[in-house]
């Protein structure tokens, strides 16, 4: 499939269309229809170096991704863990020294 520049001649509009099928002769199947019969002109190129992707790929890469963000997830959660063992223990020194303070005599 190509994309072409379409002039409506009766309008002078121009729009960019993609073109379904080479019908020969110079004639294209385009992703519009037209209520009534017009004059089209058309411009543009045809480009044939389409890059194709095979859903094998994908599965590979999906796998890879997920393992990849496993191991972030996984190492978010220890360093979560690490730092509310260290608040744990800040809070328990706060209230260690917070009951001192309190049996201290003015």
């Amino acid at each position: 499939m190509s994309r072409f520049w379409i002039v409506n001649k009766p309008e002078s509009e121009t729009i960019k269309r993609k073109v379904l099928q080479d019908l020969g002769n110079h004639n294209y199947k385009i992703d519009k229809t037209y209520e009534i019969k017009t004059n089209l002109f058309v411009y543009g190129k045809v480009d044939d170096n389409f890059h194709i992707l095979k859903k094998e790929y994908f599965h590979a890469l999906t796998i890879s991704s997920v393992q990849e963000l496993h191991k972030i997830i996984m190492e978010q959660k220890e360093e979560i863990n690490n730092l509310k063992s260290r608040l744990n223990l800040i809070e328990d020194i706060v209230r260690t020294l917070s009951s001192r303070e309190e049996s201290v005599p003015a």
